[in-house]
């Protein structure tokens, strides 16, 4: 069985910053907003998992005070503590001790929209390099109802001009329906000298990182936008968002047993995790979890309102129906498992 993650790499030297340190108070939740779980991982480990197949020169993760539990997530990448919670200008700027000697582009990415992919991350990479007197480029998206969501106001000859938040937009400014996601790419020496001239004249006192916009712009940078699919962007603010994130989850990994030889035949009834694997020729029938670590090999049927979890299944092996794997079982070539059978941290032979 293979890794279908398509393994991608920028051509010029780039890092990551990467926002975790919300507290998500939206999600009534005592755990930190990035370690819910999506597609059975925690979703900080999906944004870095992606990040991690371009091979950026570094990663720089912003957490919270009392955030162990997302250091440990992340590690072995650095991590810097935003003490305060200030706004995503105040965060960006603790990266600066971790970058003050790199010399490239910088990628700020939040966790929080972790289904964005590596295709897009390296067009917006792409996108400001090829244009030589752009600074700063952004990725935008397109909702017909954008409420919640920042403002791109692009100038007459498509220029981004400024980002306007939606508690200071105006009216008029509120029926622009080009989005920001929040992802940007920054020309190198030139992002910690906009932070550095933002204030915190607005809605929530805070310091926003959208402000280098405006900021860029008076000073005579060029910023450009780039858009992408909304459903890449989708920010986790809630459990409803979490939700609907999970739905699209979803989507993407049958697509991706589909395409590795594997026959659902109630695609919206099989829920698999991100690190799900399958051989060749597996047939899956209705209503079939697979929970976190579960390997199967060649030729495998794994029959209808089955549940596994942290299970390996050797090839031509029949699962099911009604069973119940649970973490440290393997199952053997050929071996059967019947109705209503649960087994944990056994192996069963042929």
């Amino acid at each position: 069985m293979e890794n279908n993650w398509t393994q991608r790499e920028a051509s010029s030297p780039f890092a990551v910053v990467l926002l975790a340190a919300g507290k998500g108070t939206r999600m009534n939740s005592s755990l930190p907003k990035v370690m819910h779980s999506l597609g059975g991982q925690p979703m900080v480990s999906h944004i870095l998992r992606t990040v991690e197949t371009l091979s950026p020169d570094r990663i720089v993760v912003v957490i919270g005070p009392e955030m162990e539990d997302v250091a440990a997530a992340v590690a072995p990448h650095v991590t810097v503590v935003q003490t305060e919670q200030l706004g995503t200008g105040h965060a960006v700027i603790q990266a600066r001790s971790a970058l003050n000697d790199f010399k490239g582009d910088i990628v700020v990415l939040f966790a929080d929209t972790p289904l964005i992919t590596a295709d897009t991350i390296l067009a917006l990479l792409s996108a400001r390099a090829n244009e030589n007197s752009t600074s700063v480029a952004v990725l935008g998206f397109r909702l017909e109802d954008p409420t919640g969501y920042g403002r791109l106001f692009c100038d007459v000859n498509g220029e981004l001009e400024k980002i306007i938040e939606d508690p200071d937009a105006t009216e008029s400014e509120r029926e622009i329906t080009l989005c920001n996601s929040g992802a940007m790419v920054f020309e190198s020496g030139v992002l910690f000298g906009l932070l550095d001239n933002i204030g915190n004249d607005n809605a929530k006192g805070e310091y926003y990182l959208t402000d280098v916009i405006s900021c860029a712009r008076a000073n005579g940078k060029s910023c450009i936008v780039l858009e992408a699919p909304a459903d890449e962007l989708h920010g986790i603010n809630s459990r409803s968002d979490l939700g609907r994130a999970e739905l699209i989850m979803q989507e993407r990994l049958r697509s991706r047993a589909f395409s590795s030889g594997v026959t659902l035949q109630d695609p919206a009834s099989t829920w698999m995790c991100a690190d799900t694997r399958f051989g060749h020729d597996v047939t899956i029938e209705p209503n079939v979890f697979m929970g976190p670590g579960v390997i199967i090999g060649d030729r495998v049927l794994i029959r209808a309102f089955s549940h596994l979890e942290g299970v390996q299944i050797e090839a031509g092996a029949v699962i099911g129906p009604f069973a119940r794997l649970r973490p440290g079982a393997v199952i053997g070539e050929g071996a059967k498992v019947g109705n209503f059978v649960e087994i944990k941290s056994a192996t069963l032979e042929a």
